[in-house]
């Protein structure tokens, strides 16, 4: 029963480890801010998601839910929510979709880190 008990604790650090990352990352992206997203992003191309952002006034995102799959020094998070954006051109206001990550991380010595994002639009 032990082992098990510590693995549980384990788990829920982990968990939220990882839950920090993803809220480092919103952050990012409520800031429109690349640079910040590369801290917790390594990976992603900043240039390219700065351009993105440039586009936009504004954005929010809501993660609704969020379930984990921890393996040793790997995770992936499915997340449900959505993303409100004004974009700088074309008018009508904030725009609202449905979506859902997916993400890939990877444990690093100063905290998880995200290897790969997948976004999905729900209509």
């Amino acid at each position: 029963p032990q082992p098990q008990a510590f693995a549980t604790v384990a788990t829920r650090s982990e968990q939220s480890e990882i839950q920090q990352t993803l809220w480092q990352y919103r952050t990012a992206y409520q800031r429109l801010d690349a640079q910040a997203a590369r801290t917790v992003w390594p990976s992603v191309d900043a240039r390219a998601l700065g351009r993105a952002f440039s586009s936009l006034t504004s954005q929010q995102l809501a993660f609704d839910s969020c379930v984990f799959d921890i393996t040793g020094n790997n995770a992936t998070a499915h997340c449900t929510g959505s993303a409100t954006y004004t974009p700088k051109v074309g008018g009508g206001g904030p725009r609202s979709e449905l979506r859902q990550w997916t993400f890939r991380l990877q444990k690093a010595p100063d905290g998880w880190k995200i290897q790969s994002a997948q976004i999905r639009r729900d209509n």
